[in-house]
């Protein structure tokens, strides 16, 4: 199975890898990072991609997609963790 990192400013299943996406052939990936929740600047914002990108992880869920949804210290440990449990192709 492939894998497809979804980031949180592409939660649309028209654009870039989502629209040619199946969900017979791909995983997706979403990584929440904890470094980025730290931002104080930005608080509001990134809370609210945070929950947009949960209600996305669901709708997929819910067309058949197969979502790791991670928590991480940061995007790289988020994808590394992912690699290593589904040794994607």
């Amino acid at each position: 199975m492939e894998s497809l990192w979804v980031f949180g400013d592409q939660l649309n299943r028209d654009i870039g890898a989502l629209a040619d996406a199946d969900p017979e052939r791909d995983r997706i990936l979403l990584v929440e990072s904890r470094a980025k929740l730290g931002d104080r600047r930005h608080r509001q914002r990134i809370h609210l991609v945070v929950t947009a990108m949960r209600r996305f992880g669901d709708e997929l869920a819910d067309a058949g997609f197969s979502v790791d949804l991670r928590v991480a210290d940061d995007l790289r440990s988020g994808l590394e963790a992912h690699r290593r449990e589904h040794e994607p192709s």
